[in-house]
């Protein structure tokens, strides 16, 4: 059952880990402008006040990818690409994602539910059967609190199990995950139930640095919430984009492991604005090390 979702599952961490053989791509980012800086505090510096990832670029040894992120008007992702996966996202009058499509496959996709208050309230999951016919919804209901904060999402495992051909064992199976934040709004845990029924920490966040994450400026990252969850069960943390700060460590356990993957991140440069640029992301486990260097292209206006 696993490899039949961790192969194609892998292949999504492209969405928001790459890199480029490419160095011309870095001379593509906007320079800024030179006023106060809001994120870091300091003036006299380059700055302003919105700053969008374009690129982010990921090398691991000899192994380099990358995924290009595109805008619209009003500084929304619209389109992005990684290595040949090709998505879009759409959104409402109020700038709110409400579906994301895999531009190769368009019976893949979720709808991105809001309540009365403008709250995430559901994720519904389409995909194809094996003749490529239109299955779904496989409904992923979301609480949330007085903020909008999601606390609980009963995540239905038949959709991952259609989505990237699981087993069939886990058509009936639906978990809750429970969300756990510090006082900047920033994850601090996310547990659930592992393949023994034992409560675990699926993802825990245990300190944070005080600049600005990227992605915390843009809702797009809330179209992703099925897919992100997804790959934590297998060990792939890709929460970083949720959280306010950034993080400085973590730990993920996956729900058919018993040991924990510690992933240290050190920031070598932030760019003039604040943001993180240049940083390694180093994973342990199961007494291996991986380091992976990581950067980021931003455009600034």
């Amino acid at each position: 059952m696993t490899n039949k979702i961790l192969f194609p599952a892998l292949f999504l961490c492209l969405i928001f880990i790459a890199s480029c053989k490419e160095d011309d791509l870095l001379k593509n980012a906007t320079p800024a402008k030179v006023t106060t800086n809001t994120n870091t505090g300091n003036t006299g510096v380059t700055t302003a006040k919105n700053c969008s990832p374009t690129l982010i670029l990921m090398k691991d040894g000899t192994e380099e990818s990358k995924m290009t992120y595109q805008y619209n008007a009003k500084g929304l992702v619209e389109k992005f690409n990684s290595e040949g996966l090709n998505y879009k996202i759409e959104y409402d009058a109020q700038d709110r994602p409400i579906k994301l499509t895999d531009l190769d496959k368009a019976n893949n996709y979720d709808d991105i539910v809001y309540d009365e208050k403008g709250f995430l309230s559901e994720i519904r999951v389409f995909s194809m059967d094996e003749k490529g016919k239109k299955v779904g919804p496989y409904v992923n209901k979301i609480t949330v609190n007085t903020k909008g904060d999601i606390t609980k999402i009963s995540y239905n495992l038949a959709a991952l199990s259609m989505r990237f051909g699981a087993e069939p064992d886990l058509n009936t199976i639906t978990t809750d995950i429970n969300f756990e934040y510090d006082n900047n709004t920033n994850l601090k845990k996310i547990s659930t139930l592992n393949k023994n029924k034992k409560l675990i920490n699926l993802v825990e966040n245990t300190s944070f640095d005080t600049k600005t994450n990227p992605f915390s400026k843009n809702s797009f990252q809330k179209a992703f919430i099925f897919e992100i969850l997804g790959l934590a069960f297998f060990g792939e943390d890709l929460t970083y984009s949720l959280n306010k700060n950034n993080p400085n460590q973590t730990k993920i356990t996956s729900i058919f492991a018993d040991e924990p993957i510690l992933i240290d991140y050190k920031y070598d440069s932030y760019n003039q604005q604040g943001y993180p640029e240049k940083y390694v992301r180093a994973s342990t486990a199961f007494g291996n090390r991986v380091r992976v260097d990581w950067n980021v292209v931003y455009s600034c206006k």
